[in-house]
């Protein structure tokens, strides 16, 4: 079973790491990978295509359903809400995330932001915050539990990662199934969900400028506020629908039984 980083970073960061990924890849009976661009490097690294199951974990649909509606959400406050849920750590690129909220200050774009998620990087982002004076309006909650994590996301209505490699991102499927209006790299792994202007605003790695403009277009768009409202609250309805119908857990826990049932029969 592979994660994005197992084969599309740490298994070329040396010739050692190549050898070794090889070795387990063009033995194992089965390889369990949620993406299609991991499979494609399951197969670069030797795995027989044949034997690559590729299927996403999911995420508990039913357990992220929204208490409200996007637009609901959105009305109650001229502050537009963003929710981050990744590492802070350099692969999940925090410091662009916080280079794009300064840029909005600047602009009077008016936003809250909740970085819920810890990491090595925290105390430098909060420094970084202090620095361009967008510290009140950034908080930093650390690791949540399950149940408060889910309420954070009824609380927000865009959910941002910037990540600079994935497979298929565990949070972006819970911020899909959260109905969240998703702002996300243009990468491999996350245009196998997010079509942009779709399910979501797709942005280029490490442009926070990108960003900014992104976030900005959702929270002032040139369209009188119905129109404008409506207009991505369907792109957030389309990502819970998405989920709903690819991603459900539930649904990867019996597939994977009925494998496993088929590696072990005589």
């Amino acid at each position: 079973v592979a994660w994005g980083s197992d084969l599309l970073v740490n298994a070329v960061r040396t010739p050692l790491h190549r050898a070794r990924a090889r070795y387990v890849l063009e033995r194992a009976d089965r390889v369990h990978v949620d993406a299609a661009v991991l499979a494609r490097a399951a197969c670069r690294l030797g795995a027989p295509r044949g034997r690559v199951w590729e299927r996403p974990w999911g995420v508990d649909v039913d357990a992220f359903v929204p208490s409200a509606s996007w637009e609901a959400r959105r009305a109650r406050s001229p502050e537009l809400r963003l929710l981050w849920t990744r590492r802070l750590e350099p692969l999940y690129d925090p410091g662009t995330l916080l280079e794009a909220l300064a840029l909005l200050r600047q602009r009077g774009v008016p936003f809250r932001a909740t970085i819920a998620g810890d990491g090595p990087l925290r105390a430098a982002l909060a420094a970084t915050a202090e620095r361009h004076d967008i510290a009140g309006a950034v908080r930093f909650t650390g690791w949540l539990e399950p149940e408060a994590l889910r309420d954070l996301h009824r609380e927000h209505e865009v959910y941002v990662s910037l990540s600079r490699s994935d497979s298929t991102s565990q949070s972006l499927l819970e911020a899909m199934a959260a109905e969240l209006l998703p702002v996300v790299t243009d990468i491999e792994g996350n245009r196998e969900w997010i079509t942009h202007r779709e399910e979501g605003l797709l942005v280029p790695v490490g442009d926070a400028e990108a960003v900014a403009a992104a976030i900005t277009e959702i929270a002032r768009g040139p369209m009188p506020a119905t129109e404008h409202g409506a207009r991505y609250a369907a792109m957030a309805a389309r990502a819970r629908a998405v989920a709903a119908r690819r991603a459900r857990f539930a649904d990867t826990v019996a597939a994977t039984e009925a494998l496993l049932q088929e590696i072990a029969s005589p």
